[in-house]
């Protein structure tokens, strides 16, 4: 409080290293003393006691250390105004209060039962730290006194408004968090007293000092209630304004997020307009380059039948010419004297059919290729109007690139916030102690991950180890010499139908693959033979029938338990589901068909006979065992297909398919996905 809290530090901000520096002025200062003294006489009680024998108390200034450093580097680089959500006079006023009774108590304690010299100096510190923590919250009340006294003026602190008005955010501000709080403190506070009370009666010489003490305590803490009473209305207010002014934020923001939504909307549909204006004028650039192709093709089919036309006048004139001279000829006796007069007229009417024919051609290919106004003018204005629409498009496109611009650059610092929060973890990762890995116990213990996860659910490390131990040295206690038939209801299978006690065989592994191979190999020839498949658990009573007439019950039961016991076997675990109808008996079959091919095919690729096959020849694909591999599972695809399959892998035209080397497996899987291959005809099932 007091000068602490000020905002009148003067100077401009500082930056960089600088800005952790304690602030000068705040360290002249009067709360800069007593936090500095603070700091120095916890840390020499400290000293003191770790090299005492009361050694017991050490964890008092050593708190009290830390609290009162913290609270030096904060209001000295100004945290306080930073966090305005923390209510720091209130902070300083419990820390020195609280310090100021603890170290009354340990000093009396260190001085009076302890007589070694360093307890003695510690309780001499001790005291002395308690008169500078009593001086600190003195003022700090005082202060808090003051403004109480003169109101809610520009004159006090900022740090007194905030912690005295300081609005709550949550709807529970002022109803069930308070009280309870209140109720929290009230318990501490009698419990508090009744330690005091205890120190009063304990501390015989000490009685008059230490019950004037609680005297002042409780008067402060009643005339501090009644503060509290008094602003409990002015609080309430302030919350109700705050969700007032929460509600109206949240009104404004609803109204903003439609505005957006309709603007996307019509961004997304001139987007659409600008689209189809393209599509339209891609469309009308062809019709115009169609139409000039058309009109040149007219303009030739004129030209030619102008100029016939032209002969065709010519020799029309040539034989009216030649009619006229046979009538003159006839005439000319009887006109003798109008030939002149005919002959000029005949001149002058050549040449005038001569320059109208002239200018005729000549308006007809100066005005040829002349298109009508009108069209020209709709033309021209369909063309303004997609200029226009093209630069808002333009514009549009260059707004939504700004903000991809910045969208991607706050991609970018996000990922690299993400790289430096996974630094940061493989360094933790490799500063902490690895925990067991008890899942891969499944694979060493019998019955696979389900047994391992039924025994292990909810146990303790402890018990973990315990019950590893437990199946390593055997299966005693998990598996029993008899089993309880379930009886020969329909829903139970037909192969375990029995009643009574059954005896447990406690078949081993290899048993268990052997009998399972017969099963296989003897359901197989009987399906052979009766033209259909039968269920394999029918078949197992069959067999076991067959070969353990006396001890059918027994081999059932033992084969069933043997089964889920080793499930984490793949051959016993494919049979055990097939038994139980989990999984198809065409899934074995499957299986089987496909080893025998892969056998088939790796025995073909063995060239040298040697029995193994090189990683390089394991993981290339020639062109001839691309199209065996088509014709093996598509026999009816055609041959033009799969070429055009083959020459897009090998990425080379068909007629250089043969030259082509071999390639990898995996990439040739790539290209196979990318090109889509589909299967021309049902896929056969293979038994």
């Amino acid at each position: 409080m007091g000068d602490i809290e000020r905002p009148e530090s003067g100077g401009e901000p500082q930056t960089g290293i600088r800005a952790l520096l304690p602030d000068r002025e705040f360290v002249t200062s009067r709360k800069g003393l007593l936090l500095i003294s603070e700091v120095g006489l916890s840390f020499i009680t400290f000293i003191c006691f770790v090299v005492s024998t009361s050694a017991a108390f050490v964890t008092v200034p050593l708190i009290e250390f830390l609290m009162a450093f913290f609270i030096l580097f904060a209001y000295s680089t100004k945290l306080n105004k930073r966090f305005k959500g923390f209510h720091w006079p209130l902070m300083d006023f419990l820390r020195c209060v609280s310090a100021s009774v603890i170290y009354f108590i340990i000093s009396i304690i260190a001085v009076s039962k302890y007589k070694d010299a360093a307890s003695k100096a510690a309780g001499v510190f001790g005291f002395i730290a308690t008169i500078v923590f009593a001086l600190d919250f003195y003022i700090i009340f005082n202060d808090l006194a003051n403004f109480l006294k003169k109101g809610d003026t520009t004159d006090e602190p900022a740090e007194v408004k905030l912690f005295i008005m300081a609005p709550k955010r949550s709807a529970t501000a002022s109803g069930a968090v308070p009280k309870r709080k209140r109720k929290m403190l009230m318990i501490a506070e009698k419990a508090y007293q009744e330690v005091f009370e205890y120190f009063i009666e304990d501390f015989k010489t000490y009685k008059p000092l230490l019950s004037a003490i609680k005297n002042e305590y409780e008067v402060t803490l009643a005339q501090l209630r009644e503060r509290i009473r008094m602003l409990e209305p002015l609080r309430a207010m302030l919350v109700t304004l705050s969700e007032q002014c929460d509600q109206k934020i949240l009104a404004l923001r609803e109204e903003e997020r439609g505005e957006m939504n309709a603007l996307k909307q019509e961004k997304s549909q001139l987007l659409k307009c600008i689209e189809q204006m393209k599509e339209d004028k891609q469309a009308l650039q062809t019709q115009v380059a169609k139409l000039q192709e058309d009109l040149a093709a007219q303009y030739l089919l004129y030209r030619e039948e102008c100029d016939a036309r032209k002969l065709l006048i010519v020799e029309i004139s040539d034989l009216k010419h030649m009619q006229e001279e046979v009538k003159h000829s006839h005439r000319e006796e009887e006109t003798m004297e109008d030939a002149v007069k005919l002959k000029l007229a005949l001149k002058v009417a050549r040449e005038d059919l001569t320059r109208l024919q002239v200018e005729l051609n000549q308006m007809r290919a100066d005005y040829g290729e002349v298109v009508p106004r009108r069209d020209f003018e709709a033309l021209e204005r369909d063309y303004n109007m997609a200029i226009k629409k093209t630069e808002t498009a333009e514009k549009d496109f260059m707004l939504t690139k700004q903000e991809l611009d910045t969208v991607l650059a706050v991609h970018k610092q996000v990922l690299h916030e993400k790289d430096q929060f996974k630094v940061e973890l493989e360094r933790l990762k490799g500063t902490l102690t690895p925990r067991p890995n008890w899942s891969k116990c499944a694979n060493v213990i019998p019955g696979g991950a389900e047994h391992w996860s039924s025994i292990s659910e909810g146990r303790t490390s402890d018990q973990l180890l315990n019950v590893l131990l437990g199946e390593i040295q055997g299966r005693k206690g998990k598996e029993e010499d008899l089993f309880i038939g379930l009886g020969t209801e329909e829903t139970v299978p037909v192969f375990l139908r029995f009643d009574g006690q059954i005896r447990n065989l406690k078949l081993k592994k290899q048993d268990l693959i052997q009998v399972i191979k017969e099963v296989w190999e003897e359901k197989v020839s009987s399906d052979l033979q009766k033209g259909q498949r039968s269920q394999l658990g029918d078949f197992l009573l069959e067999y076991l029938q067959q070969h353990h007439a006396g001890a059918v019950a027994e081999w059932a039961y033992s084969i069933y338990e043997s089964c889920q016991l080793y499930k984490d076997e793949e051959f016993i675990n494919l049979f055990f589901n097939v038994l139980t109808r989990k999984v198809d008996e065409s899934v074995y079959h499957g299986q089987i068909h496909l080893l025998t091919h892969l056998l088939r095919e790796m025995t073909k690729s063995d060239t040298s006979e040697s029995g193994f096959l090189s990683q390089q020849e394991f993981r290339t694909v020639t062109v001839f065992d691309l199209r065996r591999a088509f014709k093996f599972i598509d026999p009816s695809a055609e041959e033009q297909i799969v070429e055009g399959y083959i020459s897009l892998v090998f990425q080379t035209e068909p007629e250089n398919l043969d030259k082509a080397g071999p390639l990898d497996i995996s990439l040739t899987i790539s290209r196979l996905s990318a090109a889509d291959v589909k299967r021309t005809a049902p896929l056969v099932k293979q038994d």
